[in-house]
């Protein structure tokens, strides 16, 4: 039986600390696994918070409606072509949020303002939640995905 030494390389972390490779693939699954798990806890919590009702106030605005798209602020319900699309209170504020702008591109650091993502998150966070709102659309109609575009180093719009 012939084995062959190779010399195994070693990964070095910025605090100077060196780890073998199978000590790296070992680190990798741990944070893995706990990225899962806590992947799973954020799904739960916002369906959690989507089932939750608002009870609405006095009538402060008209529905949005974009083509087939209804955004009722005052009842916190949104209707894709004539079916309700379940989101939770962070998506329904990105999208409100859209459909108030019409077809004007709201950028970045607007939507990060004007909802609750703006505290201590940044871009990639928004557009992960981004993405769970297409996401959510496409569940209604699998034809939704383009409604929200991207604008490249700007922000989206909301296209009906």
């Amino acid at each position: 039986m012939v084995t062959e030494n190779r010399p195994h390389r070693e990964a070095t972390f910025r605090n100077g600390v060196s780890h073998s490779p199978t000590q790296c693939e070992g680190l990798l699954s741990v944070l893995v696994g706990r990225i899962e798990d806590l992947t799973e806890r954020l799904n739960s919590l916002e369906e959690k918070l989507s089932d939750r009702a608002i009870a609405p106030q006095q009538p402060t605005s008209d529905p949005v409606m974009m083509g087939e798209l209804v955004v009722d602020h005052d009842a916190r319900r949104v209707m894709l072509d004539g079916k309700e699309v379940k989101l939770s209170l962070l998506m329904y504020q990105l999208l409100h949020e859209l459909a108030s702008n019409g077809n004007r591109v709201v950028t970045y650091d607007e939507l990060l303002r004007r909802t609750p993502l703006g505290r201590g998150c940044d871009r990639n966070n928004l557009k992960v939640y981004i993405a769970r709102l297409r996401s959510r659309l496409a569940r209604v109609n699998p034809g939704s995905e383009g409604m929200i575009q991207s604008v490249r180093g700007v922000g989206y719009r909301l296209v009906a």
